[in-house]
């Protein structure tokens, strides 16, 4: 029985390659927002994706992150929800926390309604966020939306549109498709 279980887990570290071993013993041993930095830098999608998960953000099936996409957060709670078939474009910085720490401005009363100390990021079913975007905290990006490539997102994003811009506003709706069958 316990031969079976270490064959096991040798095969679970060891059977991706070395990198995958690494980086997963990695995730093993350091704080969230540790792995979530690491996982900007790593160079291998599956692994990056083991690293988010590992550091408490909750990914679905079939989910594309591109190189350097960054979660700025240092908690383990799940502060980026992404859906399942989200596309991810490479440089994106999804923003889970804005406050001004020492500032006199966070007790300024023009501002206390755009502070968020911490607000979970959603990413809805098929979605894509192009490369180079911004994504603020407590923002919904709905379901078959497209975020252009540099747009800062403040607010949330209707289904089937597509936002471009800084601040990202909608340039055109989609129209829904439904029934295509998926290609593997």
């Amino acid at each position: 029985m316990k031969v079976a279980r270490v064959t096991s887990i040798f095969r679970t570290l060891f059977g991706e390659g070395p990198a995958y071993a690494f980086y997963y013993l990695f995730s093993c041993l350091f704080a969230a927002h540790v792995l979530r930095y690491k996982a900007a830098g790593c160079p291998y999608p599956h692994v990056q994706k083991i690293l988010l998960s590992r550091s408490g953000l909750l990914i679905g099936r079939d989910v594309y992150l591109g190189y350097g996409c960054l979660v700025l957060s240092s908690i383990r709670k799940p502060v980026l929800i992404l859906k399942d078939r989200v596309a991810v474009g490479p440089r994106v910085t999804f923003l889970t926390t804005s406050y001004p720490n020492f500032s006199v401005l966070r007790d300024h009363p023009d501002l206390t309604n755009s502070i968020h100390m911490l607000e979970p990021i959603v990413v809805e079913e098929d979605a894509w966020i192009g490369a180079g975007a911004t994504i603020f905290p407590g923002v919904v990006i709905g379901k078959g939306a497209v975020v252009g490539a540099g747009a800062v997102v403040i607010g949330n994003v209707e289904d089937w549109t597509v936002v471009v811009g800084t601040p990202a506003q909608p340039l055109r709706t989609l129209e829904p498709i439904a029934g295509i069958p998926r290609k593997r």
